[in-house]
């Protein structure tokens, strides 16, 4: 009884052991260079055009698979302009209503857009979201503006989990200022 007990428990642990040694697992830098690939793919799935020199809003309007690439990675294209006199500020409250989709075939996507699916709208100070909002929002600078974004994970939310997405994003200022 003894060694059918000693046999079952070495076959467990053998068991365990292997199956915790995956080798789908990748290294940070091959999980990096994993995400170029998918952005560069997607990039090319969708004939995005990139440039590194930050175009007119005008020529957005013109060509809609126009996209600026900054120096920190992120992709940045204007959709609709924004409206008014207000412009981006670190002490006004921004709200915003977005998609959120992996660049992945097929897309998994996340809906901010409306109500009906998280509490709208998304509200946050300037300096308080990720760093890819953040320098798109400067870009933006006007309420109701719209654009479209692809951020790598280093700017994104998560920068431990390796894994870019694609935004379509609007914003609002409103009107009550944090006081200083």
């Amino acid at each position: 009884m003894k060694r059918i007990i000693y046999a079952f428990s070495l076959v467990i642990s053998v068991l365990v052991l292997f199956s915790s040694c995956d080798k789908s697992q990748r290294t940070y830098a091959a999980e990096l260079k994993a995400e170029k690939l998918l952005i560069e793919d997607y990039i090319k799935r969708n004939e995005i055009k990139v440039v590194d020199e930050m175009p007119s809003d005008d020529a957005f309007l013109q060509d809609e698979n126009l996209y600026y690439k900054s120096t920190s990675g992120l992709y940045y294209r204007l959709e609709k302009p924004g409206v008014g006199t207000d412009t981006v500020d670190y002490k006004v409250k921004i709200q915003a209503k977005y998609y959120e989709y992996t660049l992945t075939v097929p897309a998994d996507t996340s809906n901010y857009w409306d109500t009906s699916v998280y509490p709208y709208p998304y509200e946050f100070l300037l300096s308080g979201t990720n760093i890819g909002f953040r320098e798109a929002i400067t870009y933006m600078k006007k309420s109701r503006a719209e654009a479209k974004l692809i951020i790598p994970s280093k700017l994104g939310l998560n920068s431990s989990v390796v894994t870019p997405y694609g935004y379509k994003i609007q914003i609002q200022f409103r009107k009550d200022v944090i006081p200083e």
